[in-house]
């Protein structure tokens, strides 16, 4: 997890909960060349409110078990899951997602349009071999200014 994500698990109140669930903290990665034999130090840092960097830590995490802690989160905060695969993107006339098509488990797809998509579900879906923003499994909206939550 960057240094940023850390700063906003600490923003939602979760650093807590990161503790107990023993996460393993981090203060900077060791980054190897393409051939294997450079590698150098890339310390966690995380931005204060004017922009500035400044030494943090961050957490080694295992996804599956973030994740689900994430998603509860956003249940606890008032979220609706909805069960359901995200399709393809709706794209605006210049090229801007608007929104995705979404099958849901009885087979029927519907289209759903909204200012905020945030894919939240890694790198080996679908869309992530397209140029098209991803947009997948967990689908975070925002529609009349309430956030939506879709799984």
């Amino acid at each position: 997890m960057t240094g940023e994500a850390a700063q906003v698990v600490r923003r939602l109140g979760l650093w807590e909960e990161m503790v107990k669930r023993e996460q393993p903290v981090k203060h900077g990665v060791k980054v190897f060349g393409t051939s294997g034999v450079g590698s150098w130090y890339v310390p966690v840092s995380g931005r204060d409110k004017d922009w500035n960097l400044s030494p943090s830590t961050t957490w080694q995490v295992r996804r599956s078990d973030f994740d689900t802690m994430m998603l509860k989160e956003a249940e606890t905060r008032g979220a609706t899951v909805m069960r359901g695969t995200a399709r393809k993107p709706l794209l605006s006339d210049d090229g801007a997602v608007r929104g995705v098509t979404v099958r849901w488990p009885d087979g029927k797809s519907e289209d759903i349009e909204t200012q905020v998509v945030i894919d939240c579900s890694g790198s080996r879906q679908p869309f992530s071999r397209t140029n098209v923003p991803p947009v997948r499994n967990i689908l975070v909206t925002m529609t009349n200014r309430s956030p939506s939550f879709r799984k």
